[in-house]
Parts: structure tokens; sequence; C-alpha cells
């Protein structure tokens, strides 16, 4: 785990669909040094470690990952954070 602090932060709000039950979310760059210093780290550009999500009291254990994007194809773009899980993971499947 790299969430190496126990502190709860709201992080965004949006709008519940399939994708987000079922796959997970992105994190807005604006966002981004926010979730490090809550996970203790920063993730470097390809990435990737588990976190908890805590949704209405219940915690998940999920992976956020810093996206392996072409560099040098993108190289002003910024880092792409998503958090992802499987309907298993978060008991959204059927």
């Amino acid at each position: 785990m790299c969430d190496s602090t126990s502190s709860n932060i709201f992080l965004l709000k949006r709008s519940i669909d399939l994708s987000l039950l079922r796959q997970g979310f992105h994190i807005p760059p604006e966002f981004h040094s926010l979730v490090y210093a809550a996970i203790g780290r920063v993730l470097h550009h390809g990435e990737s470690c588990d976190v908890h999500l805590v949704v209405e009291g219940k915690a998940f254990q999920v992976r956020m990952y810093n996206i392996d994007f072409d560099r040098e194809k993108y190289p002003n773009h910024p880092d792409l954070l998503q958090v992802r899980y499987t309907e298993d993971a978060t008991g959204t499947g059927h």
C-alpha cells in the first residue's frame, strides 16, 4: 500500500455512471499534489500503487495509476492519474 497516512480527503464530486461504478475514475491535475500528500509519495510516470477508497464509510482496496503515455509524442501533457478497480472490488457486480 502506498497510502502511508490515515487521512481522509474529499477528492471530487461527479455524477454516477456505469464507468464510475464498474471501472474507476481519473483525478484532475489540480488535485495531484493533494493526492500525493495524502499517500505520502509521488507516483512517477508509469507507476501504480494500492490505495483505499472510502465510500459512505466502507473501504475498498483499489489501484491508482500514473498512466504511461508517450511523453515524446505529448511532451506538454500533464500526468494522468486514474483510480481503477473491478466490479468485484467495489461490490457493484451482478
